[in-house]
């Protein structure tokens, strides 16, 4: 996909919060696989640190980052990198159905909705992680690939995290698993879980799309506000 195939939704969160919504272009796979999409995004967000200002009149006093999907991996990555550099982290994490653990054999019982589901079934699921995962690398024991190992002095560090989900899909049940996890380590984290939704339902408030994915767009705004209000209360402490 691309910044002009989820426009369905950011030019809404962004005449919503009236804030600039940036949407980074990186580079995909299996042409280019892991990490040149993390080392991407990590560039973008140093230059969005650095030169936003100068270039584009926007000063990054406050900074949410967002995903969806294998994006939400890679915010996730681009924190764990700003905090392990040391540079200005981000204020907040909204994360919509994130890709947690990428690895081939894993298993979690909502893993098997993917095999009646019609958007991202078994199949294509393991098509990306074999385009993305190099032969070389290991999921299990790499937090850049699979967040969900990150470790609980990490996870304490992360700025707040909201999280969507719906129940119908596959990746259902890592986001519960990262949940508790940062909840259990103190982090200020919420998930919403949506009834009956699937994979990918923030793109689906398009014609002849799902009524129902407007109230999840209206959602993830006011999340994204919290979070911006959430950091300016802080920054005034």
């Amino acid at each position: 996909m691309s910044s002009g195939s989820h426009q369905s939704y950011t030019r809404k969160w962004s005449k919503l919060l009236k804030k600039p919504v940036l949407s980074i272009d990186y580079r995909l796979a299996p042409e280019n696989p892991y990490p040149a999409a993390l080392d991407d995004c990590w560039q973008a967000y140093n230059w969005v640190i650095n030169y936003a200002e100068e270039v584009l009149g926007i000063k990054p006093t406050k900074i949410i980052l967002t995903g969806d999907s294998a994006g939400a991996n890679l915010a996730i990555g681009v924190s764990v990198l700003a905090l392990k550099s040391g540079i200005r982290a981000p204020d907040g994490l909204f994360l919509a159905y994130p890709a947690l653990k990428l690895e081939p054999k894993a298993y979690t019982p909502s893993l098997m909705l993917a095999l009646e589901d019609q958007l991202v079934p078994y199949s294509l699921l393991r098509m990306c992680l074999e385009a993305y995962v190099p032969p070389e690398a290991d999921p299990s024991n790499d937090p850049l690939l699979s967040p969900i190992y990150l470790s609980n002095e990490i996870l304490k560090e992360l700025p707040p995290v909201r999280i969507v989900v719906g129940d119908n899909d596959p990746l259902h049940d890592e986001c519960w698993r990262f949940t508790d996890k940062l909840r259990k380590v103190g982090n200020d984290v919420r998930l919403i879980v949506y009834k009956d939704m699937c994979h990918g339902f923030l793109g689906y408030d398009v014609p002849m799309g799902m009524p129902e994915s407007k109230v999840c767009i209206k959602d993830a705004a006011d999340m994204i506000l919290e979070l911006m209000e959430q950091a300016e209360t802080t920054n005034l402490k």
